[in-house]
C-alpha cells in the first residue's frame, strides 16, 4: 500500500525509487507489499530471536539541550526494561 501511495506523488516517488535503487533494488520494491503480507507472527518471533533478542544495540538521540536530562532518564528506563544483551 505504501508503494502504491508513493506512486501518486512525484517527490515521494523520487525518494522511494532512490532508496530502492540504493538498497534492495526495484524488483524488491515492486513486490514488497506482497512479501510483507505473507509474514506471520511466528516469522517475526523467529527474526527477533535470531537477530534482535540478546544482541548488543545502540540508541542514538538528537535533541536540544533543554530536555536532555529527561531523555537520559527515559533511556535509562529503556535499558532497564530490555536488560543486558
Amino acid at each position: 500500500m505504501t508503494t502504491a501511495l508513493a506512486f501518486e506523488h512525484a517527490q515521494q516517488l523520487a525518494l522511494l525509487l532512490g532508496e530502492a535503487w540504493a538498497t534492495s533494488g526495484l524488483d524488491y520494491l515492486l513486490r514488497e507489499d506482497d512479501e510483507l503480507a505473507m509474514r506471520r507472527p511466528a516469522d517475526l518471533r523467529s527474526f527477533a530471536s535470531r537477530f534482535v533478542t540478546g544482541k548488543p544495540y545502540v540508541v542514538g538521540v538528537l535533541a536540544p539541550a533543554g530536555p536532555a536530562p529527561a531523555i537520559g532518564r527515559m533511556l535509562a528506563q529503556f535499558n532497564e526494561l530490555l536488560g543486558p544483551p
